[in-house]
């Protein structure tokens, strides 16, 4: 056998250089892996082929892991560097004699081209979707070997059931003395490292367009398919999936990803940022692009073969992105009540923060073109809309308190008739209700016992109070476009020099008689209305002047134990005591607002 030249001669060979990609045909490289001893360099060879005259090949499905640890391998004789996470899997693929053609991102696609990279992003599912398998590659078994573990049982469960009935599988696998076992698969279904295989991005596409898998944890390799049969053994056994191990298996991405791939389901980019909000990836962008190739509403048209939708460009600014993304999934959207949580959930999938919508904002001042300020309309359908009916300023957290216990709250709260003193019963009546007979009594409803404990907490704890701020007063939810990039200092200071603390504000459904209290911006007056987005926290006060209604600024309300009505909050907000959406649809004059993406953005993120 020709002698391999040692990791000292690499050094001594021109840098590798990927020779320019024809796009217009949508040609790919592929390469294959020169066969070598263990101590041996590890060569490729590279090739490149156009759609029609592709061979066979298998794409490579794995994370970069380990950035900083670099190793050198020759690719067409000349040195080429890559990450050692893709370096390890070469490794073993060469150690198993393989022979095929590969693709893989980080060797295929000249990472330095932004054009090359963009066209690639485009095309990423059908690569993955063409090929013959897909390697999905976990990366070598940690210290306490779960991954092979992991497989091992998979594999010995597979085995059983060829020849067992369920029911004998069951009392042979769900024994306590397994519990451990189970446990090892749950850690490899749901591996706490964030840089895990099943916890990125980018994976999710080349995962589900895989027509075979093939996953390996170093050497060791398990026919996904045994899995894929696991795992529907599972759900089809109602008293499996009540076990806890159990339920968390079937609600990891792992088994997520492989119950949708088995499925073969488009949806729309907006279902897809839902289900995958929480994976990770280290360019923004990739939270958008990485799932593009999936999205039913940004597939590519058969017809010119245009993309549709979003076009994936590395170059565009993060907001940008985040626009283009909203535009896209309003289409989607069952109904314009649905909009602000779908720009939060664009948001915060790309990390943007209020830093990013001031570079953007600014990027747009200084150039010459007006057309190139955003012109990204919404109209915004609020779950809630109710007038504040009144208003308190307070100077500390005793003065508060103070305050709200010395109310006399039975002015606001209603009434019941209790009809004798020996009767449990409680009819509801309203302010009108008169006597009915002399031994009856109207009393005042009592106060939820949190009711104003609730105030307090927030009052002394909230960092959130630091963020309801005046607006200038523009119509509807429109924030001026040089307000938005200002200093969190400033929006404090705007309208309220003195730093005044923010009033607490009360108001009172008028069908349930339930009051609620909150704080809200200082230039909130009695008569304002509050109004909440379906299913978030975020509140916001606006004024009716004439016609019109202009927005005021921010508000918070708090929550208490007679919000019976109260809808679960988004995941997408961090819910607690002293943030809360409306306690149930409130819109009776089908209020609505025009706003813009970027105004939005100002006011469902948090400062």
């Amino acid at each position: 056998m020709t002698t391999r030249p040692s990791y000292a001669a690499i050094a001594q060979h021109a840098s590798f250089e990927h020779k320019r990609l024809q796009l217009s045909d949508k040609s790919i490289r592929l390469f294959q892996i020169h066969p070598g001893a263990e101590h041996e360099p590890i060569s490729l060879r590279m090739t490149q082929f156009s759609t029609y005259g592709r061979p066979k090949y298998k794409a490579v499905s794995y994370t970069w892991g380990d950035t900083a640890d670099i190793r050198r391998i020759l690719f067409n004789g000349k040195a080429f560097a890559l990450h050692v996470n893709l370096w390890q899997l070469l490794h073993h693929l060469r150690a198993t004699g393989q022979t095929s053609f590969f693709w893989a991102d980080a060797l295929c696609i000249n990472q330095f081209n932004l054009r090359e990279r963009n066209f690639h992003v485009q095309l990423m599912g059908k690569i993955y979707e063409k090929a013959e398998s897909v390697v999905v590659w976990l990366g070598t078994p940690s210290v306490d070997r779960t991954e092979i573990r992991a497989m091992d049982f998979v594999e010995e469960i597979a085995a059983y059931r060829k020849k067992h009935s369920d029911t004998m599988s069951i009392k042979a696998y769900f024994r306590p003395d397994l519990q451990h076992r189970w446990e090892t698969l749950l850690r490899m279904c749901k591996p706490a490292d964030p840089g895990a295989y099943w916890n990125r991005t980018w994976v999710i596409q080349e995962f589900l367009f895989a027509q075979a898998v093939e996953v390996f944890a170093g050497k060791r390799k398990l026919e996904w398919k045994d899995f894929e049969d696991l795992i529907e053994f599972l759900r089809r056994e109602p008293v499996l999936g009540s076990r806890p191990v159990v339920s968390q298996i079937l609600q990891s991405r792992t088994a997520r990803l492989t119950l949708r791939r088995k499925a073969g389901s488009q949806s729309s980019l907006h279902e897809l940022l839902q289900e995958y909000s929480d994976s990770a990836c280290t360019e923004r962008r990739d939270k958008v692009y990485g799932i593009l190739g999936l999205a039913s509403d940004c597939i590519e048209d058969p017809e010119p073969g245009q993309s549709r939708g979003i076009q994936p460009d590395y170059g565009k600014h993060i907001v940008d992105v985040y626009l283009e993304a909203l535009d896209c999934i309003k289409a989607s959207l069952p109904s314009d009540r649905v909009v602000p949580a779908a720009a939060l959930l664009i948001l915060q999938a790309l990390h943007i923060r209020h830093n990013d919508l001031s570079e953007f904002i600014g990027n747009l001042s200084s150039t010459s073109a007006p057309e190139s300020l955003p012109m990204h309309r919404l109209m915004i359908t609020p779950e809630y809309v109710s007038p504040a009916i009144k208003i308190w300023s307070w100077r500390s957290v005793r003065d508060l308190q103070q305050k709200l216990e010395g109310e006399d709250w039975g002015q606001y709260i209603g009434y019941q008739i209790q009809k004798a003193a020996s009767s449990t019963s409680l009819a509801p009546a309203r302010h009108r209700l008169r006597r009915s007979s002399s031994n009856t009594k109207i009393v005042h409803s009592a106060l939820p016992p949190d009711f104003i404990s609730n105030m307090i907490e927030a009052a002394n704890l909230c960092t959130d109070l630091a963020s309801l701020h005046n607006y200038p007063g523009n119509h509807d939810l429109e924030v001026p476009l040089d307000h938005v990039p200002l200093h969190i200092q400033d929006k404090a200071e705007y309208d309220n020099t003195n730093r005044q603390k923010p009033p607490v504000i009360l108001e009172q459904d008028p069908d349930t008689e339930v009051l609620r209290l909150g704080f809200a911006c200082t230039n909130v007056q009695r008569g304002d209305f509050i109004i909440q987005l379906k299913g978030l926290d975020t509140t916001l006060i606006v004024r009716k002047v004439w016609h019109e209604f202009r927005l005021v600024g921010r508000a918070m309300m708090v929550k208490h134990a007679n919000l019976e009505h109260e809808e679960p909050v988004d995941p997408i907000c961090d819910a607690n005591v002293w943030t809360s959406h409306c306690w149930r649809s409130r819109n009776p004059e089908s209020v609505r607002f025009d706003t813009d993406a970027l105004s939005l953005a100002e006011l469902l993120m948090k400062t």
